[in-house]
């Protein structure tokens, strides 16, 4: 009774935190939330290119971001669960629930990426690279010597202006003054070291004389791939000025390495138990494992009786994958 209430607690915790996420971003991207007001230099060339549109369109990156990784996460679980001894008709339902939990966290840590940096843009509202092209300022309708004539104390500086670019929508012009830091850089990094992250803890024991052992990497460098094509399309596209994007890729790396740290408890052993409110399997069970979290338990593993059972088992709670594991992987 006490494990379904916590169960639902968590549920309700979760669910919580993500409605109040979502609500702040409906309310940003509406722009009910106003944001700081910014000028700009009439003569500065880094905001003067012309839009040309996304390589990567803001679609397909949160397409990308929202179901890469639950395939990503259920293949993984599903084959630790097929080769831990499951029956047959409960190992897709095991992976499921794992899959699950570390989605339901990772989703967590994204809402609170996308937030972080969408605070972030408002806050500093530095103009993109083709700001004056997409706002066609006032100031600058006559010309930049005409733009300097208006602001000669300020050498050009302009802090009062219109928009005079009827052509496109509000939040296309509100966009356009929301180029720190890159909302891009910072998913794709996060969604990368997530992934990366949960790859290296569950996929470990691959024998080293084993093709397998080259699946891990390759689909780490994948994860990070997709990232570096993000984060450097926006410079290319000059969405973003350079310094946007290592700010929004630092962003990106911190968060998913605090939610795979602390949200999904570093992919530890017993993580999923102690997430599901599953009580610790018996010293018996094969199927189970003892969660190590503290850091003394880390350090005591050569000691500590329990854990080296924990270690010989070929539960998919303990995180490691065996050889016959990495073949239904492969």
């Amino acid at each position: 009774m006490a494990s379904k209430h916590r169960r639902r607690h968590r549920q309700f915790a979760t669910w919580t935190k993500g409605f109040f996420v979502v609500l702040i971003l409906i309310v940003i991207e509406t722009g009910w939330l106003p944001g700081a007001k910014s000028g700009f230099y009439c003569d500065d060339k880094t905001i003067a290119h012309k839009f040309t549109g996304d390589t990567i369109s803001l679609n397909l990156l949160l397409g990308v971001s929202f179901v890469a990784p639950l395939l990503f996460l259920y293949s993984i679980e599903s084959s630790c669960c097929h080769c831990s001894g499951s029956d047959e008709g409960s190992w897709l339902m095991k992976a499921w629930r794992h899959t699950w939990v570390w989605y339901r966290e990772y989703m967590l840590g994204l809402g609170m990426i996308i937030l972080a940096t969408e605070l972030a843009k408002i806050m500093v509202s530095e103009p993109r690279p083709h700001f004056l092209h997409t706002c066609a300022p006032d100031a600058m309708v006559n010309g930049v010597e005409h733009c300097k004539s208006l602001a000669p104390a300020t050498q050009g500086y302009i802090e009062e202006f219109n928009c005079t670019n009827k052509d496109i929508s509000d939040y296309r012009l509100r966009d356009s003054v929301k180029s720190f830091p890159s909302g891009h850089a910072s998913v794709s990094v996060f969604t990368a070291m997530f992934l990366i992250c949960f790859l290296q803890r569950r996929m470990t024991g691959v024998p080293r004389n084993s093709p397998s052992q080259y699946l891990k990497p390759w689909l780490q460098c994948v994860c990070l791939t997709w990232a570096l094509l993000c984060a450097l399309s926006r410079i290319n596209d000059h969405r973003h000025h350079p310094h946007d994007v290592i700010a929004g890729s630092i962003f990106g790396a911190i968060f998913g390495l605090v939610t795979a740290r602390y949200f999904c408890g570093g992919f530890w052993p017993g993580q999923c138990a102690i997430r599901l409110n599953q009580d610790p399997p018996s010293e018996g069970n094969s199927s189970g494992g003892t969660a190590v979290t503290t850091l003394e338990e880390r350090n005591g593993l050569k000691h500590h009786p329990s854990v080296r059972r924990l270690l010989s088992s070929t539960s998919s709670y303990t995180g490691s994958i065996g050889t016959d594991e990495l073949r239904e992987v492969r």
